[in-house]
């Protein structure tokens, strides 16, 4: 039986995804840090827009004091203020300091980690790689106190050739970002601006959300008179969903990732949020549900200052126009996926010959490519030649291979310093040795915040968890690292739940950009039991009861048995149900301890977690010496008969009756 392809269609993308708020993580470059006194120590931001701290090169958190002065801090306190050690930041740490100490997330609501934890895919199957194109609008906005500092080509340059050379390359031909048609400066190259809103900027360096939006509608109003944003609504809907248009808004001044709290300002910190259908700006009778932003230029000095690069760009448009998540740890537990994606740390990568940070983002993840059908499936089946991600085809880059689990999988690609990945230069430098990369997918997460039990997982060659690094050479599977995955191997291909998943992929043979992996016959997936074909109940007159039963035998591990009382005077009415001992697979009998009263039975047959129907028997009337056990109460910490209540669903029998302020449980 070939595996299902457990993907997000986009529909359902943006369903779970594209109302929530996102942001770019903070680039992390060293910058320096000078106390009051002029002693300087170098440090780096960490986190995102919702979330975010300095860092000392060791891992220890700092923050400046009232008085201007940066010092440890060993931990937070009400309104998440820091608490501080008396040692100055630029002193040598206090012996058994925390790293790493996290204020934790204050987002809006929508934002990562507050949403609901349904289900984020469906099951679909097996289908070939699919095609899209979306078009892009970078609306750029500048202030009565911040005039703007780059050319409108520039920026029409990122969308028609960088930005479209980036989505096209990494979807291997299947993902197309167009610019926009409009009527402001050079006619349809998807740039609108530079528009001065009549305002100073918000400069909220990340710390007011709202404000940012507010700055976003206000950039939409103004952009209306160049734009016909009607024809857009694809779908009639009088909406503009992302994916019918990429509304990206850029403000004149800086970006609060590139440098954290050393960002020069006015800094905004890039992000992706929106509206609800009914507060959302309406214009051209249309409204405009989602947008993106960020500032235009990076800088945590005067020397370092520069446009901003592609790679805030395409991770904020990962967002926006395909509905992607974050797969950083946005809880700051951890690094989630590290450098090896677009949508955690890779977007800040660059090549050898690059300059500055996100100049060459990272590749798209397998996840991403997968569960938006950038490429072909390729099932893992005995041996399989995987070309790099950089330099391969739709049809030849992802492996993926199930497991007895149906919310389960894993997916296999080969990771070399080709195509986008030449980005992954910026932390491996040329000491980069590729392999493949193995990730373990959970269908039930929608994040990656649980350290141990991630949507998105990276297993690491190594055996070394990522933890707060972001990636290390020994993470990728390759004939001199790793080499076999299974059972027994550190990591194991385990399910989460402790469970063999079956999975076995041992690296045969690598090149530069092939590896051949033998993936071996995977088990065949758990298969539903069939139901029970007979139980019937013989009264031993002794308040005890004979359940008997019939079944085939096959796909089966064990079988689960109930008891429910029969209502003294409704018919086909159940007062409680009572859940028996499971029984053994070659188990066809069992004698119940009932006691006296009349009950039906009922049985399913169970092949792990997979059940059949159950299958009931007729009313039967136990009689004998037997004493009739105790019914369950059905309500959690629910109270006896002749306790206080003040209402019947404090109740076991669901009954409060009495005078008010008296009453009692009948």
């Amino acid at each position: 039986m070939r595996p299902f392809k457990l993907q997000f269609t986009l529909a359902l993308l943006y369903i779970f995804f594209c109302s929530r708020l996102f942001a770019v993580t903070a680039a992390d470059i060293v910058v320096q840090l000078v106390q009051p006194t002029g002693e300087a120590f170098y440090a780096m931001p960490v986190g995102d827009e919702w979330n975010n701290r300095m860092e000392t090169l060791p891992g220890f958190t700092v923050a400046k004091d009232n008085k201007g002065v940066w010092r440890y801090v060993t931990g937070y306190g009400p309104g998440k203020s820091p608490v501080f050690s008396q040692t100055n930041a630029n002193l040598q740490a206090p012996p058994g300091l925390t790293k790493h100490i996290n204020a934790g997330s204050s987002r809006p609501l929508g934002a990562p980690g507050t949403g609901t934890q349904a289900p984020t895919s469906s099951q679909l199957n097996l289908g070939s790689a699919q095609s899209s194109n979306s078009p892009v609008l970078f609306i750029l906005v500048e202030f009565d106190d911040q005039l703007h500092g780059t050319t409108t080509d520039s920026w029409g340059n990122f969308v028609g050739n960088k930005i479209y050379d980036y989505f096209y390359k990494v979807s291997h031909g299947n993902a197309e970002l167009i610019p926009a048609n409009e009527s402001s400066g050079t006619f349809n190259d998807g740039v609108v601006g530079w528009l001065n809103i009549g305002s100073n900027h918000p400069n909220t360096a990340g710390n007011n959300p709202y404000a940012d939006r507010d700055i976003a509608e206000e950039a939409i109003l103004a952009a209306d008179p160049f734009v016909d944003f009607s024809v857009y609504d694809l779908n009639g809907n009088t909406s503009i969903e992302s994916d019918e248009l990429s509304v990206v808004v850029i403000l004149a001044g800086y970006e609060t990732s590139y440098g954290g709290s050393q960002a020069l300002s006015p800094s905004v910190w890039g992000h992706k949020w929106g509206w609800s259908p009914f507060s959302a700006p309406q214009v051209d009778n249309v409204r405009i549900l989602d947008y993106a932003q960020f500032g235009e230029f990076h800088a945590d000095s005067l020397s370092t200052k520069h446009q901003a690069t592609m790679g805030i760009m395409v991770h904020e448009l990962g967002h926006l126009a395909y509905g992607l998540p974050d797969l950083y740890d946005t809880d700051l537990g951890s690094s989630g996926i590290g450098v090896y994606g677009l949508m955690s740390y890779g977007s800040w990568g660059n090549s050898s010959v690059d300059y500055w940070a996100g100049q060459t983002p990272v590749s798209t993840s397998a996840w991403s490519k997968y569960v938006l059908n950038w490429v072909d499936d390729i099932e893992g089946v005995d041996e399989v030649s995987i070309e790099s991600s950089g330099t391969g085809t739709k049809s030849s880059t992802v492996a993926s291979v199930f497991t007895p689990n149906n919310d389960q999988y894993f997916l296999v690609e080969n990771r070399q310093t080709t195509g986008y990945d030449r980005g992954l230069y910026r932390w491996f430098k040329s000491g980069f040795n590729g392999g493949l990369a193995i990730w373990h997918i959970d269908n039930t997460k929608t994040n990656n915040d649980n350290n141990t039990h991630r949507m998105v997982d990276l297993e690491e060659a190594g055996g070394t968890e990522m933890g707060q690094t972001i990636g290390s050479n020994s993470d990728l599977w390759r004939n001199t690292n790793g080499i076999t995955f299974n059972a027994t191997s550190n990591p194991s291909s385990n399910l989460y739940d402790g469970s063999d998943s079956g999975v076995n992929i041992t690296v045969l043979t690598t090149t530069s950009d092939n590896i051949t992996a033998d993936f071996g016959t995977p088990p065949e997936p758990l298969a539903t039991p069939a139901i029970p074909t007979y139980i019937g109940v013989t009264n031993n007159e002794n308040g005890t009861a004979t359940v008997i039963w019939n079944h085939d035998g096959l796909d089966l591990t064990k079988f689960e048995l109930q008891r429910q009382k029969a209502h003294k005077k409704r018919a086909n009415t159940w007062t409680e149900t009572v859940g028996l001992p499971d029984a053994d697979k070659a188990s066809r009998e069992i004698i119940d301890d009932s006691g006296t009263g009349t009950f039906r039975y009922s049985i399913r047959a169970m092949n792990g977690t997979l059940g059949s129907n159950w299958l009931y028997t007729e009313n039967e009337e136990i009689t004998g010496s037997g004493s009739e056990p105790p019914l369950a109460c059905p309500v959690l910490d629910g109270l006896p008969s002749g306790e206080s209540c003040s209402s019947g669903d404090q109740c076991c029998s669901g009954n409060c009756k009495g005078k008010p302020g008296n009453k009692t449980c009948k």
